[in-house]
């Protein structure tokens, strides 16, 4: 996997947030970005991409406190795409993960030196070039925070009317030192093109500086999140 911390025009990331959700102090410009390649040879899931958008956040009400990482969007593609569904349904009915399918064009290495484009409904989300580095690295704060706490919201409609039967935010820790083992971190460097970012909602985030960038190869196993905040019940 690539992650990168990014400086993004902090205008663009407002409202972004849903509510009770707040930006982290000294973050408030701050987005994540997530390239994953997953491979499950062991199971019956073909490999298949991943791209994660997010924002360092914190959810605050009279009962909690929870710092951690807002998923804004979530997309997956397949390296077939008859499988892509798999790992789509998986995430919405085992993880409540709003995951969207793209189209993931990889040209090089994942492992090595590769250049990523992924469009949706005919929108280029993410188009980027990264290297890996030479030397090993140890995660950043904020590599750690996308591997660890991230906020996911959860919004099922009512199927008879108008509202929700559905709307929470999921927010424990998806994978944890038990049960990930990781091979290698090196240091990385990527680029994107125009120097932007554009969500599948047309909003554009303007890539001002890319503040670290990490390369990590592990094994993890995919956990259970947790209901940390439910906007109907509260």
């Amino acid at each position: 996997m690539y992650t990168a911390s990014i400086r993004v025009d902090a205008r663009d990331l407002k409202g972004i947030l849903p509510q009770d959700l707040h930006p982290l102090p000294g973050f408030e410009d701050v987005v994540t970005i997530g390239f994953n390649k997953f491979a499950a040879p062991e199971s019956n899931i073909r490999p298949y991409n991943e791209l994660t958008i997010g924002t360092p956040a914190m959810l605050r009400t009279p009962a909690r406190k929870v710092t951690g990482h807002y998923v804004i969007q979530m997309f997956l593609g397949s390296a077939a795409p008859e499988s892509a569904v798999s790992p789509i349904m998986a995430g919405h009915h085992l993880l409540g993960m709003p995951k969207r399918e793209g189209e993931f064009t990889v040209n090089g290495d994942f492992d090595e030196a590769v250049a990523i484009q992924v469009r949706r409904h005919g929108i280029d989300i993410v188009n980027a070039d990264i290297v890996k580095g030479g030397a090993p690295a140890e995660p950043t704060a904020l590599a750690r925070m996308v591997e660890e706490v991230a906020f996911v919201l959860k919004a099922i409609p009512k199927a008879d009317g108008p509202g929700w039967d559905v709307l929470q935010l999921a927010g424990q820790p998806l994978e944890t030192s038990d049960n990930y083992d990781v091979h290698d971190c090196r240091g990385a460097h990527i680029t994107f093109a125009d120097n932007r970012i554009t969500l599948d909602t047309g909003r554009a985030l303007h890539v001002k500086e890319v503040l670290s960038a990490t390369f990590t190869h592990m094994d993890f196993m995919l956990g259970w999140r947790g209901i940390v905040h439910d906007y109907l019940t509260k």
